[in-house]
Formats: C-alpha cells, sequence, structure tokens
C-alpha cells in the first residue's frame, strides 16, 4: 500500500525529543522467510528458484556474486514447441 497523504488513512501524532510533532502511519509490509514457505506458498517445484540459476545444496545462502537469471524466453520457445509436438534441440 502506498499513502500519498497521510490524512486519508489517519495515522498518529507523536511528539519527538526536538519538540516537533510529526504525524506517522505505520505501513505492513510481508515477505517469505525462506524457499521451503515460498514452495508451499506458491505451489512450485522444491529445490529449485524461479529467478536464479543456483543449486539445491546453495539456495538460502547469499552468494559472493550475483547468479545468472532462467532465461524465461527460452523457456516459453520450448514449452510452445512441446505443445506443437516439434523437436527443438
Amino acid at each position: 500500500m502506498v499513502v500519498a497523504n497521510s490524512q486519508q488513512v489517519g495515522g498518529s501524532e507523536i511528539v519527538c525529543e526536538d519538540e516537533n510533532i510529526w504525524r506517522y502511519v505505520p505501513i505492513l509490509s510481508a515477505w517469505l522467510a525462506d524457499h521451503i514457505e515460498n514452495v508451499n506458498i506458491h505451489c512450485i517445484k522444491v529445490n529449485w528458484c524461479a529467478i536464479c540459476m543456483t543449486s539445491r545444496d546453495q539456495l538460502g545462502v547469499l552468494p559472493k556474486r550475483p547468479y545468472s537469471e532462467h532465461d524465461h524466453a527460452a523457456y516459453k520457445h520450448l514449452w510452445e514447441a512441446s505443445q506443437n509436438d516439434v523437436y527443438v534441440p
């Protein structure tokens, strides 16, 4: 949720140590904690990252350099070819 005007949502006023009064609007955000939670919520393949080309044993490990990403256009091409029963090498 993006709030353009804090008056629309309400919010609360707080007094800071410098005696300025500020209106704050709490914003709720969430993220998936781990790979297995992502698998369960989105019903995706276990031990496979939908974004990058990492190995199974590296899932959940922060890499020293970014992994390369999957080529989704190539996957789409292979899927479309499989629907037409055409072999694509």
